[in-house]
């Protein structure tokens, strides 16, 4: 029973590891190894000597906490100070859009209503989102963050609705977005995939 339990450990945490690399996360690849061997030798030692063992603790706090920590704060959008400005830089210019454009056409206008509301609440949900990733990190240790790191494999995430919304807006009216600056209109665009 302790191989079986370990293998699959073993094996999402290889699995997530590798997804990590794929994307090029290096950082997070590396929390999700270290936290994958820790979760394998906490189970193969045994789950409660492990937690009483202060090897294991120093190890859990000192070493795979602060990697696991940076990663989260490496890879959220809640911390690209450019993708955060261009929020509210599109959301001006979705908000004046009418002076560039005829947005008389029901998709236009429908994508100008949606647009307004979603760039203004997206940085929030992008904060929520890395508040959400820190308090897993922090309280799940590293057994959990494993399984973590595999059920995240199977969701995607979240969509940017803001970005979304001005690629599409976009294609429909540029002018509306001509005095967006080109660092935000990449940020946008790239958040938009």
């Amino acid at each position: 029973m302790h191989s079986v339990v370990a293998s699959v450990l073993l094996i999402i945490g290889l699995t997530s590891t590798g997804t990590a690399l794929w994307n090029g996360q290096l950082i997070a690849a590396l929390a999700i190894a270290l936290a994958t061997a820790y979760a394998v030798l906490a189970w193969y030692s045994g789950i409660i000597d492990s937690l009483t063992n202060p090897i294991f603790q120093l190890a859990g706090a000192v070493v795979i906490l602060p990697i696991g920590l940076v990663a989260i704060l490496n890879n959220n959008r809640a911390l690209n100070v450019n993708l955060q400005v261009a929020y509210s830089a599109v959301l001006y210019d979705l908000g004046t859009m009418e002076l560039h454009c005829d947005v008389r056409s029901a998709e236009l206008r429908k994508l100008q209503e949606f647009g307004v509301m979603a760039c203004a609440m997206q940085g929030n949900s992008d904060q929520l989102g890395v508040l959400n990733e820190l308090s897993k990190g922090i309280h799940f240790g590293p057994t959990l963050t494993v399984l973590d790191s595999g059920a995240a494999l199977l969701d995607s995430e979240k969509p940017n609705y803001c970005a979304k919304t001005f690629k599409a807006a976009e294609n429909l009216c540029p002018t509306a977005f001509m005095s967006l600056k080109k660092s935000y209109r990449s940020a946008l665009l790239e958040a938009a995939q």
